[in-house]
């Protein structure tokens, strides 16, 4: 038989007979190969006495031109293939026909470029992801192996897809939107009597047909899409699409522009398509402005506006406070204790707090920047962690001033010693650590971990003493970095603290090793107390062995009676904390209080916290416990339990606390990190 033109063939009455009598879909030509089902065809074409082959069109690839077209006779079962590929495309069309809509704006102003659109690259793309999220097939990187992968089964699925979207695109190759979009259901009455009729090409030849000279787009990027991810949390195309264009917008990873895909709405394309303002682009820009791929809180900051999928103009206006706090309101020489993502994890705090019933009101603004620009930033920073802006009327100090009079005349609204009819109340503190170096040094690590958080929050380094050792008694060890290895305490409570203490931060002993003596704590004692008057605090933190302040490396130890006799010979107005951690220690804090009222020293405000009781051994767990309560903004009185537990088996310790003489009401409020 003769071989006869594409019209002809599809003319013919047995074509049709075929396709009825095959009853296969593209889900068959995937689980038989496509080669099987080229023997299929070929039996049906002998049995309808159909010709082997009907003149078409063939693509050609040639390199480095890429590929022609020309003229060929094409095998019959290609054709029929071509048909069956039709007839899924039809399918895919209608299954994501409102997706498509939608996607065919947001996709042009993706593929904008200075002559036009790039059409073809949006077509390819939009195919690629329908034919990931159908079928789950891998699309060729290369453009050399597009022949080979065209010929297979993934080939076949392929082509499906992007004449499903190719029918959305076409009108565009022509200037205008498809019929949808424009509103209209037919482009005109000349086309509504057009029938396709089909090139009858190879399974290349379709798809390159109309893009010949063009190079086809391929995003090596979607190569590790995660695809359970789009399938199981993308409802559709819309999500996946606006998750590419976040992503390639702003270099954002590809999991967190799906995640922030999935809290948007589905923007209005059309406006994003000439460059109207929208949600979705002020989201992109909001991204881009707070470095979102150098501030990890960013994505919470946007997810958080996004709630009602819209961004508000007050939301808009609390990105410069967010920027505010994270950049300017921290002293830079702080910055080595608060590293970006703390920093922003704070401005995050306080735009939550300005906007937690939606808006930003006048008087929020007022107190936000009464807050921003106080003489001492770091009690601004202590307000946002303790949300103060949420209720600046409120007395959160208890100390008989609501909070915005504290803040309008310059004192502390978090310090209950302190008003707007006391001078500033200040900090004071002598740490001792009081254990011989070894593996590693707990105690060590405990002071200067208290060191760090006094700093961290503002205290000056010169209201700040250090007595430490870094020796060790064991002769195998003696070599040995005692600050090398973290301690696992401090890694549990304190874990923002990472590393070598001396070597990551700026802290610093001051008495080391043989300095650290008698005469020279008691000079300290004489240099310190008279600094403080009766609204400054002094805090002695010793972490160590029991039985006193004990200097291992010069074998000196400090009992309750010598102490008792420093405390007297030195004038003090401040108060006094004295927090001992070590085996047995309510025996020295409650013998110190006993020396104290023998020695006629005065326990005004005294305060006397010991890590256990008289009869139960210490490993210092106490005091990093104690340290992350303040650190979290308890105060003094609510970060000491009744009791805790430091050990697999339960073993339940039990602090103590001893007071002096007057009304210790402030210790409920005051916490010494709060300025």
């Amino acid at each position: 038989m003769r071989e006869i033109s594409a019209d002809e063939f599809f003319e013919r009455e047995e074509v049709g007979k075929i396709i009825e009598d095959l009853k296969v879909n593209l889900g068959r030509l995937e689980r038989n190969g496509m080669k099987k089902a080229k023997r299929t065809l070929k039996k049906l074409i002998e049995k309808y006495n159909l010709p082997k082959r009907v003149l078409g069109y063939e693509a050609v690839y040639q390199p480095p031109f890429g590929f022609t077209l020309k003229n060929s006779l094409i095998p019959t079962e290609d054709v029929l293939v071509d048909i069956l590929i039709e007839k899924e495309a039809e399918r895919l069309r209608e299954k994501y026909k409102e997706e498509l809509i939608q996607i065919i704006p947001l996709m042009l102003s993706l593929y904008k470029t200075k002559n036009g659109w790039d059409v073809h690259g949006a077509t390819n793309h939009i195919a690629e992801i329908i034919a990931r999220k159908e079928y789950g097939i891998e699309i060729p990187e290369k453009e050399e192996k597009w022949v080979e992968f065209l010929n297979e089964d993934g080939g076949a699925l392929y082509l499906a897809s992007w004449r499903a979207v190719n029918k959305m695109f076409s009108p565009l190759f022509a200037g205008r939107l498809p019929a949808e979009i424009e509103g209209e259901e037919k482009y005109s009455e000349k086309e509504k009597g057009k029938k396709r009729k089909f090139g009858a090409p190879l399974l290349i030849g379709t798809l390159l047909a109309g893009a010949a000279g063009l190079s086809i787009y391929l995003d090596a990027s979607y190569s590790a899409i995660d695809l359970p991810l789009i399938n199981k949390k993308l409802p559709g195309l819309i999500n996946a699409i606006k998750a590419e264009k976040i992503q390639s917008s702003t270099g954002m990873d590809w999991n967190k522009a799906v995640d922030l895909a999935l809290h948007t709405d589905n923007f209005d394309f059309i406006s994003e398509l000439f460059g109207k303002k929208t949600d979705f682009s002020k989201t992109i820009e909001i991204y881009k402005q707070l470095d979102g791929n150098r501030d990890p809180n960013v994505l919470s900051l946007l997810k958080f506006f996004l709630k009602d999928k819209k961004i508000s103009a007050d939301e808009i206006n609390s990105v410069s406070y967010y920027a505010r706090v994270r950049d300017d309101l921290i002293p830079k020489d702080l910055f080595p204790f608060w590293p970006l993502e703390e920093r922003s994890k704070l401005g995050y705090q306080f735009c939550t707090q300005l906007l937690s019933d939606g808006k930003i009101t006048e008087e929020e603004k007022k107190v936000a920047e009464i807050m921003l620009n106080f003489e001492r930033p770091m009690v601004a920073v202590r307000g946002i962690e303790k949300g103060i802006i949420l209720d600046p009327y409120r007395d959160h100090d208890n100390d008989g001033f609501p909070t915005i009079t504290e803040l309008l005349r310059g004192s502390n609204p978090l310090n209950p010693l302190e008003t707007p009819n006391t001078n500033r109340s200040e900090l004071y503190a002598i740490t001792i650590n009081g254990e011989v170096g070894g593996y590693y040094n707990s105690s060590l690590q405990s002071i200067l971990s208290f060191q760090y958080l006094l700093l961290k929050y503002g205290i000056p380094k010169d209201h700040i003493v250090t007595f430490a050792n870094q020796r060790c008694d064991v002769e195998h060890l003696k070599d040995i970095d005692p600050l090398a290895t973290t301690d696992f305490f401090r890694k549990e409570f304190l874990p923002e603290i990472k590393g070598h203490l001396l070597k990551n931060y700026p802290l610093r002993i001051d008495y080391l090793d043989e300095n650290c003596t008698r005469s020279n704590f008691i000079r300290e004692v004489e240099r310190i107390f008279p600094l403080a008057d009766n609204n400054d605090v002094i805090f002695i933190f010793y972490d160590g062995h029991g039985g006193g302040f004990v200097l291992p490396v010069t074998n000196d130890v400090i009992g309750s009676y010598d102490t008792a006799q420093i405390f007297k010979s030195v004038p003090r107005e401040g108060k006094l904390i004295l927090y001992y951690e070590g085996c047995g220690a309510e025996v020295y804090v409650k013998s110190l209080k006993e020396e104290m009222i023998k020695q006629n020293v005065s326990l005004r405000g005294f305060v006397g916290i010991a890590s256990v009781s008289s009869d139960e051994d210490s490993v210092g767990v106490f005091s990093y416990l104690f340290l992350s309560k303040l650190r979290d903004g308890c105060s003094i009185k609510d970060a000491i339990p009744t009791e805790y537990t430091y050990s697999e088996a339960k073993i339940r310790r039990h602090p103590v606390v001893y007071l002096g003489e007057d009304n210790y009401e402030w210790l409920k409020y005051y916490n010494p990190f709060n300025g």
